[in-house]
């Protein structure tokens, strides 16, 4: 089977992609009101099936918002306050930081 799409650079016959979700796991779009249909078009419509790098980017950039929020998150959290792991991370730090690495060479 074939569907075809029409982009921006013309007509393309592309094969249907098998749904790999059994029929209980997918979700109804009866389930959604006006505004949430109205935002799922707006989101598939960002997305060309028939472009690769858009499928390859698609979500990237909440991806990169998350990582940042982590990141931030992160920061705060102090190794002293990791209990012994701290202990032991702050000790290997020590450590390696006393290592005079030109002197052995």
């Amino acid at each position: 089977m074939a569907e075809t799409v029409t982009t921006e650079t013309g007509v393309l016959s592309l094969p249907v992609l098998a749904n790999a979700l059994p029929d209980n796991k997918l979700l109804s779009l009866d389930k959604f009101d006006d505004a949430a249909h109205k935002r799922i078009a707006e989101i598939a419509a960002t997305v060309s099936i028939a472009d690769s790098n858009s499928v390859m980017t698609f979500g990237a950039e909440p991806q990169r918002r998350m990582n940042a929020f982590l990141d931030d998150l992160l920061k705060g959290i102090r190794t002293d306050e990791a209990g012994a792991a701290g202990e032991l991370i702050l000790e290997l730090a020590t450590n390696i930081k006393a290592i005079n690495l030109p002197k052995i060479k």
